[in-house]
């Protein structure tokens, strides 16, 4: 199980040491995992909002209509990732002004509830950038899903999911060849 920590209260040292970490553990699951990949290099990158909500802008999601009191399930819809790729999150910030999100939960296969997170601490430290000291993994072949709650209710609150994506170099970002 995971914890958030707001941002003001996690050692850099901590933070490295995570993300270090998280990108060993996506690249070591695709390359266990993955047929087709073999011999290919796995590489990591930043997760993009489009990787997880087709309607995404740029680096931000959206939280859509929530009303207030009721957990909105698969806010993104849900989508399964590709035999070739594991997606892994570490992060959560809030973008709008006013946050009015108060729980985050992660799911797979669009029930089972790998992690929830309350929003809250963030926004009473004044803080908008959370980490979670336990990533949320989902390995190749799995559907990923995410649930909101807002008290309050909201329309279109804008916030980005930090994390990384693996997969073999060439599919989205293209390996480095040495200059010549």
């Amino acid at each position: 199980m995971s914890v958030l920590v707001p941002a003001i209260q996690i050692p850099l040292d901590r933070l490295v040491t995570i993300k270090q970490s998280l990108a060993g553990r996506l690249q070591a699951i695709v390359q266990a995992s993955s047929t087709g990949t073999a011999g290919q290099e796995i590489i990591y990158r930043d997760l993009l909002a489009a990787d997880v909500a087709v309607t995404a802008t740029t680096g931000r999601v959206n939280s859509g209509t929530l009303s207030a009191t009721t957990l909105a399930s698969n806010v993104f819809s849900t989508f399964t990732l590709t035999s070739f790729q594991a997606l892994g999150i570490y992060g959560y910030a809030a973008l709008s002004p006013n946050p009015q999100i108060d729980e985050i939960d992660f799911t797979v296969s669009g029930n089972v509830v790998l992690a929830k997170f309350t929003l809250d601490p963030l926004y009473c430290l004044q803080q908008s950038v959370g980490y979670f000291v336990d990533p949320i993994i989902w390995n190749p072949q799995e559907t990923v899903g995410v649930n909101l709650l807002s008290q309050a209710g909201v329309t279109n609150e804008q916030f980005c999911l930090i994390g990384y994506m693996a997969e073999p170099a060439g599919r989205t970002v293209a390996p480095r060849t040495s200059a010549a």
